[in-house]
């Protein structure tokens, strides 16, 4: 059977699960914005993989205490390795497929406060 999904709420929308993974639409919303970063998440269990299908996003990896900007290309799969700091600012109009591992939780997932905000400007 195919079955056929959009996003209807914004952020972190899972629509697909399965026992090994889990696919998900994230679109712009609380956590997922330009501007002032104040948090980085890390997973502890499983790589990530982003797709961007529509609109504007950047990919924030901080590494070795320095933070690189990655903007997203249409229909590039990008894969953010376990363990690694990381946060997605999507635009208004965009939709990004997500993949990882269907036990990823807040258990497993690190949570960094940065002491001061980057600033994530869209370009």
């Amino acid at each position: 059977m195919l079955t056929i999904s959009q996003p209807s709420r914004p952020g972190f929308e899972p629509v697909v699960t399965t026992d090994r993974f889990k696919c998900a639409f994230l679109t712009h919303g609380e956590g997922f914005t330009y501007g002032e970063v104040r948090e980085l998440k890390r997973h502890n269990k499983t790589d990530e993989v982003f797709v961007l299908l529509s609109g504007k996003a950047t990919m924030l990896i901080l590494e070795n205490d320095r933070f690189t900007e990655t903007p997203l290309q249409p229909g590039t799969a990008y894969n953010v390795c376990t363990g690694t700091w990381h946060y997605l600012a999507a635009s208004e109009d965009a939709v990004v497929f997500v993949t990882e591992s269907s036990d990823t939780s807040k258990a497993n997932t690190d949570v960094l406060t940065l002491a001061q905000a980057y600033n994530l400007e869209q370009k």
